[in-house]
């Protein structure tokens, strides 16, 4: 990183996200005066890819970051950071999704949730080609190109690591604009942060949205009081949560021997 960087503070941050969302619904408007015949769930995941493109491209022009240096800021070849990451990566991420189905299930046996975001989730879990396209493909990129590498990648010059992981992972929660995705959101984004942070790549973060998406897309955890799937339920509870742990140790030492 040097002086040409964008560097974000906190308030920043926080203001490029509400903007992002304030031209989604300004794109979303657009596309549906411009295609009224259009299916409106298609135009809304255009209008936030649109929307998401604006931001983190006037970002890259305000700081001279160029797609290379945004994307793998580093001297360690991309093969290589590929070759020590990736099964450590693949455990975290599919391993956590195991675990932040049952947060989400503890969460809506505590907080039931709302008819609209019942709606959310469905529209979200349903396996439609515009589902599948904003989960596998839209987010993991364009969220982790904005909340990791500008958003983090500007924090980090303002604050010490761990205040700027938090940070970064917090706006990145609240995004979400609910508790269920938000609660989640926090930790994903603690754990990509990190990754950022110890690599100055995007490729891990990418990597780990991208499976713990398609895992959470297509395992349907039944509801923690119904009887006859708590045995089949807790394996793969207990299953993720070892898998997320192995992970998580493999990945540290990995990246700590890195940096040392």
């Amino acid at each position: 990183m040097d002086e040409h960087d964008t560097a974000l503070d906190v308030w920043q941050a926080a203001i490029a996200v509400a903007l992002s969302y304030g031209l989604a619904t300004f794109y979303y408007a657009v596309l549906i005066e411009l295609w009224p015949a259009g299916s409106p769930r298609a135009e809304g995941i255009t209008a936030g890819l649109f929307a998401h493109g604006t931001i983190i491209a006037f970002l890259m022009w305000h700081g001279r970051i160029g797609y290379r240096r945004l994307l793998h800021d580093t001297r360690t070849p991309l093969r290589a950071l590929a070759g020590a990451l990736l099964l450590p990566v693949l455990l975290v991420a599919a391993g956590g999704a195991l675990v932040a189905a049952d947060v989400v299930n503890v969460l809506e046996t505590l907080f039931p949730m709302s008819e609209g975001n019942r709606a959310l989730f469905a529209s979200m879990l349903d396996g439609s080609p515009e589902a599948l396209t904003a989960a596998l493909m839209i987010a993991p990129i364009a969220e982790e190109m904005l909340f990791r590498g500008l958003i983090l990648r500007g924090l980090l010059q303002h604050y010490t690591p761990g205040p700027a992981i938090f940070l970064s992972a917090l706006i990145f929660a609240l995004a979400h604009m609910n508790l269920y995705q938000g609660s989640v959101a926090m930790l994903v984004g603690l754990v990509c942060g990190w990754m950022y942070w110890r690599t100055h790549s995007l490729l891990p973060c990418v990597l780990a949205h991208l499976c713990f998406n398609a895992v959470a897309t297509f395992y349907d955890p039944a509801p923690l009081g119904e009887a006859g799937s708590k045995i089949l339920q807790a394996t793969a509870s207990f299953a993720g949560l070892a898998a997320m742990l192995l992970g998580l140790a493999l990945l540290y030492r990995i990246l700590e021997r890195r940096e040392s």
